[in-house]
């Protein structure tokens, strides 16, 4: 298991990733403290998610969705922090933890 400085060190290295469908592709990613700030490329809208919440689905997931995810997320950014844990090679593109 990951502390949480490896998992923001991997966060950190993410530049863009895509949504765990492929549909939405998110840019200009940068870490804050403990949050991820992002761009939805199609909508150009920006997003910010919480990287201790994104940490502890991590800890205590051994398989994820979204639905799982909305259960840890205080903001609706269920699909790019499934997109995120893929991307930084936390789990598979079936939601199973690595």
């Amino acid at each position: 298991m990951l502390s949480y400085k490896s998992f923001l060190d991997l966060a950190q290295k993410v530049k863009s990733y895509k949504s765990v469908t492929g549909k939405a592709t998110y840019i200009n990613a940068s870490v804050e403290g403990d949050v991820l700030y992002f761009v939805r490329q199609n909508t150009g809208k920006h997003w910010k998610l919480n990287l201790l919440e994104a940490y502890e689905v991590y800890t205590k997931e051994e398989i994820i969705n979204t639905t799982i995810l909305r259960r840890y997320m205080s903001s609706r950014v269920y699909s790019p922090t499934y997109g995120l844990l893929i991307a930084v090679k936390l789990y598979n593109s079936n939601g199973v933890r690595i």
